[in-house]
């Protein structure tokens, strides 16, 4: 079984549904690429709730961003860049499912 995969952070803003367009990124990639398809979705604490049965079928893992949100406020989270690498080789790995 492959560990490969793809990460997505999706950190919503006040007018950008960054989740909806993860979504369809995810059907995207699970429709056109057959040897590595698994899709991760990083999102902020308390997003999960924002995720919807529809989403929850299309993406093989939902994890929490760590830790505060540096990037509060800012319409650009470059601030939590640093983060994402943390979530590759740690969250990505652990089971998320069931809801």
């Amino acid at each position: 079984m492959s560990n490969k995969g793809y990460l997505v952070i999706a950190q919503n803003s006040d007018d950008t549904d960054y989740i909806k367009q993860a979504y369809a990124l995810a059907l995207s990639i699970k429709n056109t690429q057959k040897t590595v398809n698994k899709f991760a979705i990083a999102v902020e604490p308390g997003a999960k709730l924002l995720i919807t049965k529809q989403y929850r079928e299309v993406f093989d893992h939902v994890v929490e961003i760590p830790w505060t949100d540096h990037a509060k406020g800012h319409s650009w989270k470059i601030q939590n860049k640093w983060k994402y690498y943390y979530l590759s080789l740690i969250h990505i790995s652990e089971p998320t499912r069931p809801y």
